[in-house]
C-alpha cells in the first residue's frame, strides 16, 4: 500500500518535465509586446513564487514526515494567483485592440487608428501562462499524493517552532527566487 502512493506521488512529481518548456519560454528572444509583459510579468512571477512556496512546504513534510499546516494556505494563496492570472486572460482580447499609440514628439498628434496585434507576437506569452497553470494543476496533484501518503504513514503534526523556522527559511528563499525571476 505504501509503494501505491509512492508511486502516485512519483507520477505527480512528472511536473519537472514542464520545467524546461517553461524555461525556453522565458529565456527565448523578447517577442511580446512590451504592454502585456507590463500587465503579466507581476502575476506570473506572483504565481510562480506561490508554487515554489508549496513545493518547498510539501519537500519538508515528506523530509520531516510531519504534517503541515501550512500547505493548505499555501495552496489556497498559489490557486488565487492562478485566478488573478485567468482574470488578466479574460482580458487580453482589449488589450490586443490598441485604440491608438501616443505620438513620439509632443508637436505630434497621436495615431488614431486602431492597431491589432498578431497573434505570433503573443505565442510565446500564451505558451508560459498555459504552462504556468499546467504546472499549477499538477502541484495540486502532489499536494493530494502527498497528503494520502501522510495520512497512511500516520504523519504527526508540525510543531509551531518547526514550521516557523522552516517558514523563515521559505522566505528568505522566496526572496532570492524573486529576485533571480525580477532579472529574467
Amino acid at each position: 500500500m505504501f509503494s501505491l502512493f509512492s508511486i502516485e506521488t512519483n507520477e505527480a512529481l512528472a511536473i519537472c518535465c514542464y520545467m524546461p518548456l517553461l524555461e525556453t519560454q522565458i529565456l527565448a528572444p523578447p517577442q511580446v509586446p512590451e504592454f502585456l509583459k507590463n500587465n503579466f510579468s507581476d502575476v506570473c512571477i506572483r504565481l510562480s513564487s506561490h508554487c515554489s512556496k508549496v513545493l518547498k512546504e510539501l519537500s519538508v513534510t515528506m523530509k520531516t514526515m510531519t504534517k503541515s499546516s501550512a500547505t493548505d494556505l499555501l495552496v489556497s494563496e498559489m490557486n488565487f494567483a492562478v485566478e488573478e492570472l485567468q482574470n488578466n486572460l479574460k482580458a487580453l482580447p482589449n488589450w490586443l485592440l490598441l485604440d491608438s499609440l501616443p505620438a513620439n514628439n509632443e508637436n505630434e498628434e497621436p495615431n488614431t487608428e486602431q492597431l491589432i496585434v498578431p497573434l505570433i507576437e503573443i505565442l510565446p506569452l500564451a505558451t508560459a501562462i498555459s504552462l504556468l497553470i499546467e504546472i499549477t494543476a499538477r502541484i495540486e496533484g502532489i499536494v493530494d499524493a502527498v497528503d494520502k501518503l501522510a495520512d497512511l504513514a500516520e504523519f504527526k503534526p508540525a510543531d509551531d517552532k518547526k514550521s516557523e523556522q522552516s517558514q523563515s527559511m521559505t522566505e528568505k528563499i522566496d526572496d532570492q527566487t524573486m529576485k533571480i525571476l525580477e532579472k529574467v
